[in-house]
């Protein structure tokens, strides 16, 4: 008598086409009904480059989230700001509309070089390393300085009062090199070091502040000033306004025609008075500057920062939260999923459709959008319900406790469809033959099913944690310092993002590369032929060949019913 055994593979196609339309909305200032809110339209008196990406108008990249100098307006939905104002005078004089492009600070000179826009102007602080990327026409001279807490509870006047506190900062910024250094300095102190929380939006940055994640931001001092306008008796300032350097207009190395007419129209709009009118009009009369043109130097691919943070301990230490957030989400997902499935598989409406409802939920959300939920949203709980301000601790997640909940969360609903697949794969005479032996549903299932299902399953649970290493460059976004990030952190100061982003890449192709050798370990140890062959090399070539002297081999760990 001989047994056989059979199974069927059922390969499920699950497809998710997510279409995201970034929508690079234009913001034209040619002229204004409001004398008071943007410059006169005067005739033309500087020549107009001919190379500009849409003939009669000048593309400007700016990122919008850094007020007073360039911000969306809630009411018109357009950009505004002093910045937005001085650029839209600018293109006036050369007779050109202007188009305002939203851009990320700590990418927006390399999206310039790669001619996504005429010209930038965002408060960028002019240092040599950022001389190097772009050439610059000065316009602005700001300080920094220390956005903190109401009433100061911290008694904070400068960095050096911030060892062992959370610090907010923009990505890119001066300020994030300010607070860097400072950093050094705390540690040679021996004392703690700063807690910096690094986001890409400056109002990101003081939202943290808003709701106590953090007790200080370091900024702009114009963009301090009208926080404390907008929000009297919210914030105070801490210390006084130091590290005055000047900002500029980034011009594409080499493109002599732009640099020109940008330089003649600014040096038209201070000789006119428009320019002087404009920090009236937004209050920053102390950034003022005169007359000048700097001169700047070719700029290439930085190969000496690519090598040097190859194999930089800054790299190292993202790859590894990279590897055990990925390991542990995944785990917790695997565990959550295989309940999740089990209660998807019940007969009971009580277990059957809160499963169904989360599966739908974590499956049809972006986890994005989970992940900021998590992280800004809870927060707001109290406040939303007008309950005590101290229930706002409890709702206060960490960056990294933030993303294995919502990335064990997302997995689960994944992982309950796989492993239901895989369990249905088995042949249901495999559950029925369990019980004629006497066993209950949850040893059958341990004993019997499980173990057939893990074959179908594991293919495409090492796909998810393969996806699950790319994924957790998602934790950027709440300045988790995973790969993606601390190539984001240390790349956008000086504008070397691309070279640090492609030192990330090569670190996320090595991990996914040694999983990729795991999983296919994995597989051949459960690839249920295995040991039948394995018993064929054993055997001499009469028994492998004539078959004299086979053994009977009888499947492991699976029953049939019948003769």
């Amino acid at each position: 008598m001989s047994l056989r055994q059979s199974a069927s593979l059922i390969i499920f196609l699950m497809g998710g086409c997510m279409i995201l339309s970034l929508l690079l909305t234009a913001y034209t200032n040619v002229s204004s009904t409001d004398k008071g809110s943007a410059p006169n339209a005067t005739q033309p008196s500087v020549t107009a480059p001919q190379d500009l990406l849409t003939p009669g108008t000048l593309t400007v990249g700016s990122d919008t989230t850094y007020p007073p100098q360039e911000f969306i307006d809630t009411a018109t939905g357009q950009a505004t700001g002093f910045d937005i104002d001085l650029i839209t005078a600018i293109a006036q004089r050369m007779g050109l509309k202007t188009t305002i492009v939203p851009a990320g600070f700590d990418t927006i000179i390399d999206s310039l070089n790669a001619k996504r826009f005429d010209v930038v102007i965002s408060a960028v602080a002019i240092s040599n390393e950022r001389k190097q990327k772009a050439d610059f026409v000065p316009y602005f001279n700001a300080g920094a300085s220390l956005l903190v807490q109401k009433g100061n509870p911290r008694h904070i006047t400068s960095t050096s009062d911030l060892c062992g506190l959370n610090v907010g900062v923009q990505k890119g910024t001066v300020e994030q090199d300010y607070l860097t250094t400072a950093d050094k300095a705390c540690k040679e102190k021996h004392k703690s070091a700063i807690n910096l929380t690094i986001l890409q939006n400056q109002t990101d940055v003081v939202q943290l502040l808003a709701t106590g994640r953090v007790v200080a931001t370091y900024q702009d001092s114009p963009v301090t000033d009208y926080y404390l306008q907008q929000n009297a008796g919210r914030f105070d300032v801490g210390g006084s306004v130091v590290n005055a350097v000047a900002e500029g207009m980034a011009i594409r190395k080499g493109d002599t025609s732009m640099f020109n007419a940008v330089q003649t129209a600014l040096n038209q709009l201070k000789a006119d008075g428009t320019y002087r009118k404009l920090f009236k009009k937004w209050g920053i009369m102390s950034g003022e500057l005169p007359l000048n043109r700097p001169q700047g130097v070719t700029g290439v691919f930085r190969w000496d920062i690519f090598w040097q943070f190859l194999f930089s301990p800054f790299f190292l230490r993202a790859a590894w939260t990279t590897l055990w957030i990925s390991v542990v989400a995944q785990f917790l997902g695997v565990v959550l999923g295989l309940f999740l499935a089990l209660m998807r598989m019940s007969r009971s409406p009580m277990l059957n459709w809160p499963a169904r409802a989360y599966i739908w939920f974590f499956r049809g959300s972006p986890l994005l959008v989970q992940v900021l939920v998590l992280f800004d949203g809870l927060p707001r709980i109290p406040q939303a319900f007008g309950l005590d301000p101290r229930l706002w601790q409890a709702f206060v997640l960490g960056p990294i406790t933030v993303v294995l909940i919502a990335f064990s969360l997302n997995e689960g609903a994944y992982m309950a469809e796989i492993i239901r697949a895989g369990i249905t794969s088995v042949d249901a005479g495999q559950m029925e033959a369990a019980k004629s032996l006497g066993m209950r549903y949850a040893l059958a299932m341990r004993r019997i099913i499980l173990p057939q299902a893990a074959r179908v399953i594991v293919p495409p649970l090492g796909n998810e944690f393969n996806n699950m290493l790319k994924t957790t460059s998602i934790a950027s976004v709440i300045g988790l310092l995973e790969l993606t990030n601390t190539a984001q952190i240390f790349g956008s100061p000086t504008f070397t993002t691309f070279e640090l982003l492609l030192v990330a890449t090569l670190y996320y192709l090595l991990l996914t590369t040694v999983w990729s050798y795991v999983q296919a370990w994995i597989e051949k140890r459960l690839d249920p032929n295995r040991t039948n062959k394995l018993d064929l090399q054993k055997k001499g070539w009469t028994q492998r060949v004539l078959g004299f002297g086979a053994a009977d081999t009888r499947g492991a760990g699976t029953l049939v019913s019948g003769h």
